[in-house]
């Protein structure tokens, strides 16, 4: 009965704009979905004897001192396939909800596979490459390009044009671009607190390195829907310049986070997917009023 409540609130009627509601609720399930295979994993590595046994190896060893560890993964497990059944259920429905935490999902399987986060090969020779680029102008240049991308910075500009908006009569985009940044800021952090994966340390950080996780990149994500949900906005008219223009400060911040290696290559380019998912996804969701 929860799974059919669920997949009915992510139907989205096209042609009249469903607001954002069923995006959330899609949303909600990925994280828990994230945080049901987290708990997993946990469950399944917290002990040296009994951490790296399969769910099928439980039954032989139910006599002995594992029983308890074996019982607490076999609940996590199920736990696990039900939010998944949830997922995949309402992924099957042709809704802008089933995009949003989709690109974090497939990439964290990737970065920290069965919940153990490593450096890939590309992550490793694009920052070795980066560092040997480093120049003194450089370093200014990027430094300061990099908080284009911070919420401190995207969030006010994003009321301030909302404010414009309404004032020219286009309420939808107004709600777009705060709606928009806001849900990168969740997502992003969403996705640091459920993977969890550690900051690089293969090059010395040029700027202080952030105490958050590394996956995804926030300043990327963020960016990535403000710039995406400002192009689609009805009433922006950017014009084949500011599209270039918006583009051009995206892959700026993209690349000022792996400059200052702060970030790996592949935190960055699923932030960039992740941000255009969610900001295009959440453009459709609003419909014709956005």
């Amino acid at each position: 009965m929860p799974r059919r409540m669920v997949c009915r609130s992510s139907h989205l009627n096209p042609e009249e704009g469903s607001g954002i509601g069923p995006y959330v609720s899609f949303f909600v399930i990925e994280i828990a979905l994230l945080s049901a295979q987290r708990e997993w994993y946990r469950a399944a590595d917290s002990t040296s004897a009994y951490g790296f046994m399969r769910l099928s190896q439980c039954p032989n060893i139910r006599r002995n001192a594992g029983e308890d560890r074996c019982r607490e993964r076999d609940r996590h497990h199920a736990i696990l396939r039900a939010v998944r059944q949830m997922r995949d259920a309402c992924r099957a429905l042709p809704s802008p909800g089933a995009w949003p935490a989709s690109p974090l999902w497939i990439g964290a399987g990737v970065v920290c596979p069965n919940g153990s986060c490593r450096a890939l090969e590309t992550d490793r020779q694009l920052l070795g490459a980066l560092n040997a680029l480093q120049r003194p102008w450089l370093d200014a240049i990027l430094t300061g390009a990099t908080w284009l991308g911070s919420i401190a910075v995207l969030l006010p500009v994003a009321l301030l044009l909302a404010w414009r908006f309404r004032r020219r009569g286009h309420p939808g985009a107004a709600l777009l671009l705060p709606v928009a940044v806001g849900g990168a800021w969740l997502l992003a952090h969403a996705g640091k607190l459920l993977v969890a994966r550690p900051r690089p340390d293969l090059y010395p950080a040029l700027i202080s390195m952030p105490a958050d996780p590394s996956f995804p990149s926030a300043h990327t994500l963020q960016i990535t829907a403000f710039a995406c949900a400002w192009v689609l906005a009805a009433g922006s008219r950017p014009g084949w310049a500011g599209v270039i223009a918006a583009a051009v400060i995206v892959l700026a911040v993209a690349l000022s986070r792996l400059y200052l290696q702060v970030h790996f290559p592949s935190d960055v380019v699923l932030g960039l997917i992740a941000g255009a998912t969610w900001a295009v996804g959440l453009r459709l969701s609003l419909g014709a009023r956005a």
